[in-house]
């Protein structure tokens, strides 16, 4: 009597979708062609937005000296006026509408179920990976390898000063744009290609900056010293001559080149 034994069967593996193969081929393709960038900008801007989580408890806010709370329910109804009620409760001239980003922050976590603490870490975290990566892209022009770029943003936010004036985010805002204006002028001077639409959106912020006008006078005044000292921190000679091109028009900085570009 002969016994027939069965064949065992293989197991079947289901493959992976076509579109998902796809997905992971164009994420590889970016991540080796973006790979500078990544480590550059990215690494100390993710880390340093992580750093709010650890210092938050749900259910808690900062507050500190004219820092109040992170409660904005008041600021709705008055946001687009110029008579308000958010410094005295007799009313003054105001100009809260600089605070459309808190009351931005606030509604959107509310629509996941989410406190105003939560709103105002976002806050935090917005602000220092700002500072992040615009002192790591100022530190590109004299920095070649990314990872040091990556480490001089983030010691421009793990730092005393940063740390200690952190529950008033405006210092370190004003820093962040110092350094993102700084590196535009300064890549600029170094031959290198800015983009306008990088440029208007890094000046975005200036308008929640305006909540401390000697602030905004601080950042004009420090772009404009690193604007007179791009030559020798570039590393340029006396008669180069760097220009800002766009939209059809051509402008060049006085400093520079001690005249003006021609159209061509």
């Amino acid at each position: 009597m002969t016994t027939t034994l069965p064949t065992p069967r293989r197991p079947v593996v289901a493959a992976a979708p076509h579109s998902a193969r796809r997905l992971l081929r164009t994420a590889r393709r970016l991540t080796h062609h973006h790979r500078d960038t990544l480590l550059r900008l990215a690494l100390p801007g993710v880390v340093a937005a992580l750093l709010p989580l650890l210092w938050f408890r749900p259910g808690r806010d900062f507050a500190t000296g004219d820092v109040g709370p992170f409660r904005r329910d008041a600021l709705g109804a008055e946001l687009g006026s110029v008579w308000g009620h958010q410094i005295t409760g007799t009313g003054g001239p105001s100009y809260e509408v600089v605070r459309l980003p808190d009351l931005v922050l606030v509604r959107v976590c509310g629509l996941f179920g989410l406190g105003p603490g939560v709103a105002q870490a976002v806050l935090y975290a917005l602000v220092l990976a700002g500072a992040a990566t615009g002192v790591a892209r100022l530190a590109s022009v004299w920095l070649r390898h990314p990872l040091a770029a990556a480490c001089a943003g983030l010691l421009a936010v793990v730092n005393v000063y940063t740390l200690v004036s952190l529950l008033n985010p405006l210092p370190v805002l004003a820093t962040a744009l110092v350094a993102w204006f700084g590196g535009h002028l300064l890549h600029a001077a170094a031959g290198r290609r800015v983009r306008a639409r990088t440029v208007a959106l890094t000046s975005l912020p200036l308008c929640y900056l305006g909540m401390n006008p000697p602030l905004l006078a601080l950042v004009a005044g420090a772009t404009a010293v690193l604007a007179v000292a791009a030559v020798p921190l570039t590393g340029g000679g006396g008669g180069r001559c760097w220009c800002w091109s766009g939209g059809g028009c051509r402008c060049c900085c006085w400093c520079s080149c001690g005249g003006c570009c021609r159209r061509r």
